[in-house]
């Protein structure tokens, strides 16, 4: 039997300044992650590091985030995508500011599994250990860390070491491994180049696989490459998965075209924005938000500065959620249910601390207001759907028609799950498909694109009673919506029989028989007119003279017959149809004995002069009764 691949996962630190977080990792890694010189000078953690830690059933990736509070951006970057956290608390200090900020932090990140490690504890009596461990546990109680095991340790010692493997790993059994079938997406914490490699950027790729020789594309600037080489935690590897520290080797990209904070992704799997509606919640002990504030804005290693507008009334208590339009300084690579850490500035909010974040909604496509009830409605609904909803709401919210490759970034699903609920709601016509442009309409606003065209096209009859109805061309450029959208209505009306289509003529049904009874007069005339004339009828132009009729009547009736097939219009000639096939018919016999004629033939046969003779010898060409090669005419195939 074949062992099972390891499965991978991420661990992240977090902890208040020098309660052992480093030295905790080395502990049971062996690796010491503190890697710059200065943080080896200062003993204290200034940029992210990285371990890995292999157990029986799985292979944790561990990412030591500072815990000064000065490098709070650097603890958010490392906490993105963790699938659990290592809370680290020293039994000699217990809960610090940081250690309550870290955790807030994870909590609004939606980490959701854990453990606590009480680090030092060879530093404190028994007593004191156990003080601290119940003061960890009341700070946990309302949160994803409540009921966590708290392990005491020492790094010092080398106590309670052994046990810290096993319950990461009875913690983990509880992390699901949807997210790999995600598209690919590997946030930058690092860019640097290796001399004969070129650039090579590293992250923790979040969802998904990356495979080399795969493209990838890099969020928000657009830059596209193939992918080189691949490292898992130093190993040279054909493909990574979700939950594993990546290194990626881009080639043909400079490396100061990069930056820590953007993103590399599946191709059509996400989108660069600069406007997201979220949920926002506040922390209990953050200042009010008022409700068009300037904030630092953090999502995975991106980070930028924000306008929060708030949706619904002009402040938000501690404490507190509410909906919101988030305006980035610049853009960055997101989806929906992405969740983001907002902080404040220095000089303004509580001395940068963090304040609240929350869970991205929509990818927003315009600049909302607070007077935009519909749009705001419709969010609410979205905030609170279940995936049977979700994807109708979102076509809603896109005005009711969307492309399937929009809706692989505006929903947080695979390809294939996102293809499975389409294929479900047209099924049950809730939905319809628009092959030819690959969009989809939702039934409310295909049903109102329907009538539309039928209102339409009554406004035109209204218009012009003698017309025979509207070209589609018109009726497509009335609509407003993508070409193939207002074909596919206009052929549902077709198939309903509530609309006719004769050439690029549309019409409804009761149209045409209205105006043939009320046109029944000149069409008589014009057919007993033009069925005399035979091969010689006047012009178009004389036919009113001819007959005594009014010019706009009998152009209306003279496009009812054509229309019917009962008279061939060539030019500036109308030809009653019988006279023209039996013009065929001499033609044909013409062939059977002969195998080409000339002008003057042709003529001979016609009966009438050049006037009548070109024309109709044209009409035949083009037909494909007859080609035309220099002088002579030959009957075609």
């Amino acid at each position: 039997m074949a062992e099972q691949p390891l499965r991978p996962l991420i661990v992240g630190t977090a902890g208040h300044i020098d309660h052992g977080k480093t030295s905790l990792v080395k502990a049971l890694t062996g690796i010491n992650t503190d890697r710059l010189k200065e943080e080896q000078k200062r003993g204290i953690t200034i940029e992210l590091g990285f371990a890995q830690l292999t157990t029986e059933r799985f292979s944790f990736g561990i990412v030591d985030v500072p815990g000064h509070e000065r490098f709070v951006k650097s603890m958010v970057s490392g906490a993105g995508g963790v699938d659990l956290v290592m809370l680290i608390i020293a039994a000699d200090e217990g809960v610090m500011p940081q250690t309550r900020e870290h955790l807030d932090i994870c909590q609004l990140l939606d980490v959701r599994a854990g453990i606590v490690v009480l680090t030092k504890c060879d530093l404190v009596e028994d007593d004191w250990r156990e003080l601290v461990t119940a003061d960890i546990a009341q700070l946990l109680q309302s949160t994803f860390l409540a009921g966590a095991p708290i392990l005491p340790c020492s790094a010092n010692t080398g106590a309670g070491i052994a046990a810290i493997a096993p319950a990461l790993e009875a913690q983990a059994e509880k992390i699901d491994d949807k997210r790999r079938d995600l598209g690919a997406r590997l946030p930058f914490d690092r860019v640097f180049s290796i001399k004969g490699f070129g650039t090579v950027v590293t992250g923790t790729l979040q969802t998904g696989r990356l495979s080399i020789g795969e493209p990838i594309v890099i969020l928000p600037n657009g830059l596209t490459c193939e992918i080189k080489r691949l490292q898992v935690h130093g190993e040279q590897v054909e493909t990574a998965t979700a939950g594993q520290r990546t290194a990626v080797n881009l080639p043909g990209i400079a490396k100061e075209a990069l930056s820590r904070g953007e993103v590399a992704v599946s191709p059509n799997s996400m989108t660069a924005t600069s406007m997201l509606e979220v949920e926002l919640k506040l922390l209990a002990h953050a200042p009010a938000l008022k409700a068009d504030s300037k904030l630092q804005f953090h999502l995975g290693t991106a980070h930028t500065r924000a306008s929060c507008l708030l949706l619904s009334g002009k402040r938000l208590e501690p404490g507190q959620s509410a909906l919101a339009q988030l305006r980035l300084e610049r853009p960055i690579g997101a989806r929906v249910d992405d969740h983001f850490i907002l902080r404040g500035f220095a000089k303004l909010e509580n001395h940068g601390t963090t304040i609240g974040g929350g869970r991205v909604i929509r990818i927003s496509t315009r600049r909302l207001r607070r007077r935009d009830v519909e749009a705001i409605a419709l969010l609410e609904q979205l905030a609170v759907a279940e995936n049977a909803t979700r994807l109708q709401l979102e076509i809603r919210a896109c005005g009711g028609i969307v492309s399937r490759s929009e809706l692989n970034f505006r929903l947080p699903w695979s390809s294939q799950e996102l293809e499975q609920r389409i294929a479900e709601l047209v099924g049950k016509q809730a939905l319809f498909a628009v092959a030819a442009r690959d969009q989809l309409v939702d039934a409310p606003r295909f049903a109102a694109l329907r009538d539309q065209v039928l209102q339409v096209v009554t406004e035109h009859h209204t218009a012009q009673p003698t017309a025979l109805g509207i070209p589609r061309a018109e009726l497509r450029s009335r609509l407003r919506v993508d070409e193939a959208v207002a074909d596919s209505v206009i052929a549902t009306l077709v198939e309903q029989d509530a609309l006719v289509v004769d050439g690029q003529t549309c019409y409804l049904p009761t149209h045409q028989s209205r105006l043939r009874s009320d046109l029944q007069p000149i069409l008589q005339a014009l057919r007993s007119t033009l069925e005399q004339a035979a091969l010689a009828p006047p012009l178009v132009t004389d036919l009113p003279q001819s007959i005594g009729l009014p010019a706009e009547r009998v152009e209306a009736a003279l496009r009812l017959l054509v229309d019917a097939g009962e008279v061939y219009r060539v030019g500036k000639l109308c030809f009653f149809r019988s006279a023209v096939d039996d013009l065929e018919r001499r033609l044909r016999q013409h062939f059977s004995e002969h195998e080409t004629i000339d002008a003057a033939g042709f003529k001979q046969l016609v009966g009438q002069s050049r006037k009548f003779a070109i024309p109709l010898a044209e009409f035949f060409d083009a037909r494909r009764i007859t080609v035309r090669r220099g002088d002579l005419r030959r009957l075609v195939g």
